[in-house]
């Protein structure tokens, strides 16, 4: 609906309560008191562009799920004190060129908000503790208006990574005008990076084995063929350990063996003719372990 010769929107969205997005961009809006009431399910609306000239009280109060607005370049000149009332979800609001003067404590319900603009205006002051109640916000520009001093105002923005104050009156800055104590962003640099990467690399191959047999027994990964009975038995010594016992052992040499043989198979043969101690219990054991099929031969 951007880019026409809208002037009013007065019962335009009544029966679509499910707009999530709305464009209302370069058209001809004065007015935009009650317009949005409707739309519950409202997460972003972009009113740039027009002929907005204020924001009145709980004009945003239904609007419980919006994300972000936009009324850059409009002719706003007041924004009510409770305007945004209500829309604590806010995340991003955005009222760049226009003709403010103040903010009006209309900052104090954006809870959540992270991102604010309100460059390019006229702002000339601002309440003490203006941002008090916006502990999340991340990014504030007010460049390019008419501010003599910020006396306090960010005093609650504990997350504050970014502050544009270009082109403005102040000449003074005073540490009590921001928080106490900050809270520091994660700092990831390439060497930590590197570091996490070549220590995950490293616990992968130490644990790769059990997690591709883990995967394997639960059939994930096996439709796609990533997991070969090579993967999962890589270490082993022996293809075969093959136990039997003195009455088998004709047909295991003339006949099992020398299958074995011609198909290319590692072998270990264990006889069953005498009783195992234990020295001879942990050579079948890691005989075993190192074999990647057991054949237990039985008459």
């Amino acid at each position: 609906m951007k880019g026409n010769q809208m002037t009013s929107l007065t019962e335009m969205f009544r029966n679509i309560a499910q707009i999530k997005e709305l464009k209302l961009s370069s058209n001809r809006v004065t007015d935009n008191t009650g317009v949005f009431e409707y739309l519950k399910a409202l997460r972003k609306l972009t009113l740039s562009d027009n002929l907005v000239s204020y924001v009145p009280d709980d004009n945003f109060n239904e609007n419980t799920e919006l994300l972000e607005l936009y009324f850059i370049g409009n002719n706003i000149q007041w924004v009510g004190r409770n305007a945004f009332r209500g829309v604590v979800t806010l995340r991003d609001l955005r009222l760049r060129k226009n003709h403010l003067l103040s903010l009006n404590g209309s900052m104090r319900h954006l809870v959540n908000m992270k991102y604010f603009d309100a460059a390019f205006n006229e702002i000339q002051y601002l309440e003490k503790g203006e941002f008090e109640r916006n502990a999340f916000l991340a990014y504030i520009s007010l460049m390019g208006n008419n501010l003599s001093s910020v006396d306090g105002a960010f005093t609650g923005t504990v997350h504050l990574r970014g502050l544009g104050l270009a082109g403005n009156r102040i000449d003074l800055l005073r540490r009590k005008d921001f928080p106490q104590r900050m809270i520091a962003a994660p700092n990831v640099t390439l060497d930590s990076l590197l570091l996490g990467i070549l220590t995950l690399s490293a616990a992968y191959f130490y644990c790769e084995h059990h997690l591709k047999t883990w995967l394997n027994m639960r059939g994930v990964c096996s439709w796609a063929h990533c997991i070969t009975e090579g993967d999962l038995d890589a270490e082993k010594v022996f293809d075969v350990f093959l136990s039997f016992s003195s009455k088998d052992a004709g047909w295991v040499h003339e006949q099992l063996i020398p299958g074995l043989e011609a198909v290319a198979l590692s072998y270990c043969t264990y006889e069953r003719n005498f009783k195992g101690g234990f020295l001879l219990q942990d050579i079948i054991r890691d005989a075993v372990a190192c074999s990647r099929r057991t054949v237990l031969l039985l008459t």
